[in-house]
């Protein structure tokens, strides 16, 4: 049941006294105390009719308000049935309200106008039906309607389908449009200052318990500096650990001599031919020479 008629299925009265819903079965309409959930009445739909040959069903479900102690009943064959919501006697009934099937209904709480949808159109109904024509048809949907509902100040009606769409349905109040038919923007601003609103004048800030040495916040923009900003030592040594540079003096000199004549490479000394040898060299080179 839920599935397929609600939220309509059910209905609360504008006092919330009463409690009106779709069941035991899709043909009977209960009314029901709210607080203690007893029956207070039952309404067989399918008896309701002039056409023994079609049974009808319940659909939507809606109290009028308090003061017109009616409930509303929406049948499938798409009738509007008025029944009295204390004896459930049938008041009056409106055959054909739409072509198709009414998928919502909602009435004004001051008991003057009755909206329903179908058909991707909206109808204002007069709710006494004491018109020649009752009703004016509101086309802007170009889907199924599944919701509609009246605005508090009863000026307006909002609908819900493939958007959501709110109706001025009296043409009341409206504003003149301008900028491509946009409302102006409303101001919620006063003209006129209020007399009775004291405004003491602006006091520095001042932090509670601020550091000693807080300072106030800027009233200007800085302007920057032409200067290039210093350079700073990024070192992870600490300055007072590097040595102090000096001059090289003599000392640096000798150990700088000593450290190149130890790197540098060295020549291989010459061999020494011991002088025995060399005179016996002699002797026999005098020897072998040729005589005269």
């Amino acid at each position: 049941m839920g599935g397929k008629f609600g939220p309509h299925v059910l209905s609360v009265s504008d006092d919330s006294l009463k409690l009106a819903f779709i069941g035991p079965s899709e043909y009977t309409v209960t009314v029901a105390n709210a607080r203690s959930l007893d029956e207070v009445l039952r309404v067989d739909i399918s008896t309701i009719t002039t056409d023994r040959s079609i049974v009808d069903s319940a659909l939507h479900v809606c109290f009028a308000p308090s003061s017109l102690k009616q409930l509303l009943v929406v049948t499938s064959t798409s009738r509007l049935l008025k029944l009295d919501s204390q004896s459930g006697v049938l008041l009056s009934e409106v055959s054909n309200i739409h072509r198709g099937s009414c998928s919502s209904l909602a009435v004004s709480r001051d008991g003057k106008y009755l909206a329903t949808a179908g058909d991707r159109v909206i109808k204002m109904w007069d709710y006494h039906m004491r018109l020649d024509l009752n009703f004016q048809v509101f086309i802007g949907h170009s889907d199924h309607i599944q919701q509609i509902a009246f605005t508090p100040d009863y000026l307006g009606l909002v609908s819900v389908g493939e958007a959501i769409l709110l109706w001025d349905f009296q043409g009341r109040g409206r504003l003149p449009q301008m900028n491509g038919g946009r409302e102006p923007q409303k101001s919620y601003i006063p003209e006129l200052p209020d007399r009775s609103v004291r405004i003491t004048p602006e006091r520095p800030y001042s932090p509670p318990h601020a550091h000693p040495h807080t300072v106030m916040p800027r009233k200007s923009v800085p302007i920057p500096t032409r200067f290039e900003p210093p350079q700073f030592d990024i070192s992870p040594i600490p300055a007072d650990a590097r040595d102090e540079e000096r001059l090289p003096d003599e000392h640096d000199r000798v150990v700088q001599s000593d450290m190149h004549e130890y790197y540098s490479p060295k020549k291989s000394p010459q061999k020494q031919i011991p002088q025995t040898l060399m005179n016996i060299d002699l002797l026999s080179r005098q020897n072998h020479q040729p005589e005269d």
